[in-house]
């Protein structure tokens, strides 16, 4: 099986916008400055088109998004293809955990799709008052541009499960290796990416270790209660919602906090 991971072109002059990953067999994800602009809310790409790493090809359209978090929602205008497998997608990034991110930075799009890696900096940041998590990434601090990385998915390993806990948002450009993405507020020094957190029809539980909870798929669909959207995590804060995936939560779920601990996870909508 092939992990459903995709180019994404303009559906009109077959224009390289970005990278983006399946989460379902209908939806998939992206960032939304691939297919619009940042500072206004346009949607400049209604359709693209999605080319695999096998070379199949697959139309999809806006499906609803958030610009200053920047994520964007595709719907597939047909089913995922056999054998191109959706990205299971995870509750938790941890401290330190080594995370891969596989993608198609422009600056090796000769080769096909390239996977960067790296260690999460800080799970719980927020970057100009939108919550992300922050990522030191090797490649990037070797040089490489990232630019077309963006949309990609940001794996980690939970339990025997390779599943997603954000997608790709931004890399912010060095003086010695400018990249022309966004410009952010980190130093110069600090190399990292800066992520949304989504989550989806399937959440993986996780634990620091992966020992306390079993691995695999947890469907979240406990309750009556259905949202339309991430949840994300802000420092010191519950997730809140904002906005564009199917999403299921149950009353008096407990969340992990950053030091582990359990509390109270009342439904979105009561927060």
């Amino acid at each position: 099986m092939t992990r459903a991971i995709a180019k994404v072109f303009s559906s009109v002059g077959d224009t390289f916008l970005g990278t983006a990953f399946a989460i379902s067999q209908t939806q998939g994800l992206t960032a939304f400055h691939c297919i619009g602009k940042r500072k206004t809310g346009e949607v400049q790409q209604q359709e693209v088109r999605l080319k695999f790493a096998d070379g199949r090809k697959l139309g999809a359209r806006y499906g609803g998004g958030d610009y200053v978090a920047d994520f964007a929602l595709f719907i597939f205008l047909e089913t995922l293809p056999d054998g191109l497998t959706p990205i299971p997608v995870a509750e938790d990034a941890f401290y330190c955990e080594r995370f891969h991110s596989p993608g198609y930075p422009m600056g090796m799009a000769q080769v096909g799709m390239v996977t960067v890696t790296g260690d999460v900096a800080e799970p719980e940041a927020v970057f100009e008052g939108v919550p992300a998590i922050q990522l030191f990434c090797r490649e990037e601090a070797a040089g490489l541009s990232l630019r077309g990385l963006s949309g990609a998915p940001v794996l980690v390993t939970a339990g025997q499960v390779e599943a997603a806990v954000g997608l790709v948002r931004w890399n912010p450009p060095r003086q010695d290796h400018p990249s022309g993405l966004l410009q952010g507020v980190l130093p110069r020094k600090t190399k990292g990416l800066d992520l949304c957190v989504p989550r989806s029809f399937v959440l993986l539980r996780r634990t620091p270790n992966d020992s306390v909870r079993p691995s695999g798929d947890v469907p979240l669909v406990y309750g009556a209660v259905r949202f339309h959207g991430f949840a994300a995590r802000r420092n010191d804060k519950p997730r809140r919602h904002l906005g564009a995936v199917d999403l299921t939560a149950r009353r008096g779920l407990p969340k992990r906090t950053r030091g582990g601990e359990l509390r109270s996870g009342k439904p979105l909508a009561d927060r």
